[in-house]
């Protein structure tokens, strides 16, 4: 059995400090190559949070009473004062690594990212989660200078990039092959350009409704009026830090028409791009 860790804190039981805002306890890898069965059984649960992240194959663990298996791709986690029972079984090839930790805004952190209580949480298979914790395992072993900050740093981290993942997870119904993704940044780099979603969607093979309706999903907006978003958006930028006229603005951003650009933009934001220009410029200049 590979069990490899790292420690600030050696107590079984966990330890509740409120020095920092989050206090990585110990962080280690479990990962079986003989051993048939291990199991971990705490009834009164630690004092400090636990976070368990299945790299590869799967693991048994009981969530308010009940037994779930657990695959590739979930974070786990445990409260202070849960019971904690989970069982790795040589036949499900588990890999597994985890994070024991407290601190005065470990609470509110990981409730404002969405781990609002113990349980189970579907992220994908992600390296990064691997290599966060492979690094808070060595800066705990071998201890060099300023190791405790860096190490809670990547616990920030960690729970961050879980967050992105599990709400993300609705999105990659909607993404399965990154289309979507792909299409926000060729955008963002061609927004500039005449862009027809038509034309573009019957370049990614697939259907101008579908890609449409995938792409709404994805980001909240159809794909003509994502285009939009970000043409008057560098609009505003051009409006405050150029001294382009409205016509080398309209150029710029992809309208041949300065009279349509400046409509369309007064429509989106309000004001015409001149009241825009004067508005903004007036404001900065006072503060």
């Amino acid at each position: 059995m590979i069990n490899d860790s790292g420690y600030y804190y050696t107590d079984e039981g966990g330890a509740k400090d409120m020095q920092y805002d989050i206090l990585v306890n110990s962080a280690g890898h479990y990962k079986l190559i003989t051993q048939q069965c291990f199991e971990t059984t705490r009834p009164y649960g630690r004092q400090d949070y636990q976070l368990l992240y299945v790299a590869k194959g799967s693991v048994f663990f009981q969530i308010e009473g009940k037994l779930h298996q657990v695959g590739e791709g979930h974070m786990v986690l445990y409260h202070p004062g849960d019971s904690q029972y989970y069982r790795y079984e040589l036949v499900d090839q588990p890999d597994v690594y985890w994070v024991h930790f407290t601190g005065n805004q470990a609470e509110t952190l990981l409730s404002q990212a969405g781990f609002g209580k113990s349980g189970i949480y579907r992220t994908g298979p992600q390296s990064e989660f691997v290599l966060l914790i492979q690094n808070m395992i060595q800066e705990l072993q071998v201890k060099k200078c300023r190791y405790l900050p860096i190490t809670n740093l990547y616990m920030k981290e960690l729970i961050e990039l879980g967050a992105r993942y599990f709400s993300e997870d609705e999105k990659d119904r909607w993404d399965s092959t990154g289309f979507i993704e792909k299409a926000i940044v060729d955008f963002h780099q061609s927004y500039h350009l005449p862009i027809k979603v038509n034309d573009y969607a019957k370049k990614l093979n697939i259907s101008s409704c579908w890609f449409i309706r995938c792409f709404k999903r994805y980001t909240g907006k159809t794909p003509q009026q994502y285009i939009m978003d970000i043409r008057m958006n560098k609009a505003k930028e051009l409006l405050y830090s150029s001294s382009f006229g409205c016509n080398e603005i309209a150029q710029s951003i992809g309208y041949a028409d300065s009279l349509y650009f400046s409509r369309i933009f007064k429509q989106t934001v309000g004001v015409s791009p001149l009241a825009y220009r004067k508005n903004i410029r007036s404001k900065h200049e006072y503060t």
